[in-house]
């Protein structure tokens, strides 16, 4: 009866060490460095609804992986189609339920594509102080998502001047495309160097945990 005893006990210590090494594998890591995280939603006509929701999902897995804090990840969220829609700054504070929330209320504009504009106003207006841009300190990373097809409504020329003066400026740049059908030279010049690690293809909800994978593993080394 004691050798039984002490087979069960080792058992059920076997199972309890088996259970918890699956749950660690399956554990997401948050990234907790001070991060100023843009996250660019194009939501014009060629996008579609269905590549929208796609995004806004992508984007609300990818806020998950940040400590949303004053001192850790700040988030601002903008939204561009013919009009640029910004829905939070760097300074609004907002936590990650009212960031998702924001996110998953994004209408669907299907109108024209306003990069460049979109880019200057993120350059300019979000990643300043006055919109609580950490922009000075060499301690913070400034990071810029755009998700968008790379059809923009006034070429690749001009996106890439307007993506060069970000660069110039610290800012980090990622290039999510959405569609099939995407325009592979505007999203390499809406992305940093190596393009390889800042170009990434969304095109069903199955890549998005590897892309975020990366994107975090990026940003947060």
């Amino acid at each position: 009866m004691e050798k039984i005893k002490i087979l069960k006990m080792t058992f059920s210590i076997f199972i309890l060490l088996a259970v918890g090494i699956i749950f660690a594998e399956g554990k997401t890591e948050k990234c907790n460095k001070k991060i100023d995280l843009a996250l660019v939603l194009d939501t014009s006509a060629s996008i579609g609804e269905d590549n929208l929701n796609l995004a806004k999902d992508f984007a609300k897995a990818l806020s998950r992986r940040f400590t949303i804090s004053k001192d850790n990840a700040r988030v601002t969220i903008v939204a561009y189609s013919q009009y640029i829609n910004i829905l939070s700054r760097f300074n609004d504070d907002e936590d990650e339920v009212t960031l998702e929330n924001i996110l998953s209320n994004i209408s669907y504009e299907g109108s024209s594509t306003g990069t460049a504009k979109t880019m200057t106003v993120v350059n300019f207006e979000l990643f300043s102080t006055k919109s609580g841009s950490r922009i000075g300190r060499s301690d913070v990373r400034k990071v810029a998502v755009f998700v968008t097809d790379g059809y923009s409504n006034i070429g690749v020329e001009v996106v890439k001047v307007k993506a060069d003066r970000m660069k110039k400026r610290g800012i980090e740049m990622f290039a999510i495309g959405v569609t099939k059908r995407m325009n592979e030279d505007e999203l390499s010049v809406l992305s940093s160097k190596p393009v390889k690690n800042h170009l990434f293809r969304l095109t069903d909800f199955k890549a998005v945990k590897e892309i975020i994978d990366h994107i975090v593993k990026e940003v947060c080394k």
